[in-house]
């Protein structure tokens, strides 16, 4: 379990590291600031990374603070700062620099809609890069000018996939790859 865990923690290194690259890259262009809430909303989780941030929790001895479902995201404090900073979720983490990802649609059945070659997409907060056009994001679309939220995706999941075979991870056997779970119902278990 030590080394799912060392894992987790070492996709938070690297994302932050990226992050950081991103951030000084565009500080310019970046609006962001503590206690903005402009993308903060209600997260669903893999169960690797919702064990990892309670995981790192305890052995820190921090308590979540009571968690207030008035506010877009559960943790959220009364001054609209995050109330689990240090052990945001990764998706918390990249907001607001360029995001690469891919669009997954699903039909009218339910079922996932595979596009060959797959649609990709840039996605950045609005308040950001508000002297960019649209056609710009050609530009973020270049190596090393977005975060690949595939790559961090793709991480993610083989990581899950070593979780949910480990005894505190087999009580999510049960799940889909993309099956996800809310982060403040978790955290009421």
């Amino acid at each position: 379990m030590d080394a799912v865990y060392s894992k987790y923690l070492s996709i938070v290194e690297n994302t932050a590291s990226i992050c950081d690259k991103l951030f000084e890259k565009y500080k310019e262009e970046i609006t962001c600031f503590a206690g903005c809430r402009y993308c903060c909303s209600p997260l669903h989780l893999r169960p690797i990374e919702l064990w990892a941030i309670k995981r790192r929790m305890k052995l820190d001895g921090f308590t979540p603070p009571d968690m207030n479902n008035s506010k877009p995201c559960p943790f959220m404090a009364a001054d609209d700062s995050c109330g689990i900073y240090r052990y945001r979720p990764l998706i918390c983490r990249i907001h607001g620099i360029p995001i690469k990802y891919m669009v997954i649609e699903y039909d009218i059945d339910g079922n996932r809609v595979i596009h060959d070659p797959p649609e990709i997409e840039i996605y950045y907060c609005d308040r950001n890069f508000s002297s960019r056009s649209e056609n710009d994001d050609s530009f973020f679309a270049e190596e090393g000018n977005c975060f690949d939220m595939e790559a961090l995706q793709d991480e993610l999941g083989r990581l899950n996939e070593e979780f949910v075979k480990t005894g505190e991870g087999s009580v999510f056997r049960n799940l889909n790859d993309w099956d996800r779970i809310l982060l403040s119902d978790f955290f009421r278990k």
